[in-house]
């Protein structure tokens, strides 16, 4: 049933939406089982809410803060497991390479570090046999995208290399607010249409709510 409210879309490959629903359980137990505190009943069940294009309530939130639990509870992970880290480096153009069989591979990344105690142009290269593009969604791919402005994702990096993108129509936009305020985000909502959030004071003015 989750996989077909995903897929419902029209735009979504099926196998993939199978993929994603039965992945997203396994997921959503991984999280809680490093510890994520979700909301749950006096039964244990955990609450949820239905969100766009879903009749059966899949979505579940620990407040605003969700998305930074969420990322808090993973690298603590990755701390106890000693996992190498590359800190404040950006990736700009993946790697790749013909394998034994003639193929084309990635091979790597190439990325912005800022630092130059290594080589004077703050760049460094990773070599990887597979290279997995995980920072979310689009970001400003699209020519209007929600805002704020300046919220990338890692897509374009995948378009430059000539790699073949699918269930582009589906993608999940969120809405949120830039770093410099409270953290507050819709990452759960599937944005079909540029919206235009705000609020009026007495005077008539408008504010934009995510501004």
């Amino acid at each position: 049933k989750l996989a077909e409210a995903l897929a419902s879309g029209g735009a979504m490959d099926h196998d993939t939406a199978y993929v994603e629903a039965v992945g997203s359980l396994h997921t959503l137990g991984g999280l809680q089982y490093l510890g994520l505190e979700l909301p749950e009943d006096r039964y244990g069940a955990i609450l949820r809410y239905q969100t766009d294009h879903d009749e059966a309530g899949r979505a579940t939130s620990c407040g605003p803060r969700t998305s930074r639990l969420m990322v808090k509870v993973l690298l603590e992970e990755v701390q106890r497991l000693a996992i190498p880290m590359l800190t404040s480096a950006t990736v700009i153009k993946l790697l790749h390479q013909r394998d034994e069989n003639g193929e084309d591979r990635v091979a790597g990344a190439i990325l912005a570090t800022g630092h130059r105690a290594h080589n004077p142009w703050g760049l460094a290269i990773v070599t990887a046999p597979n290279v997995v593009l995980a920072t979310g969604g689009p970001g400003e791919l699209y020519r209007d995208s929600v805002y704020p402005h300046k919220c990338f994702g890692s897509l374009g990096l995948a378009l430059e290399e000539g790699l073949t993108l699918t269930n582009l129509t589906e993608s999940q936009f969120g809405i949120g607010t830039p770093r410099s305020t409270f953290p507050w985000n819709l990452s759960g909502t599937y944005v079909q249409v540029i919206p235009y959030i705000y609020s009026v004071d007495a005077e008539g003015n408008e504010y934009n709510f995510l501004a």
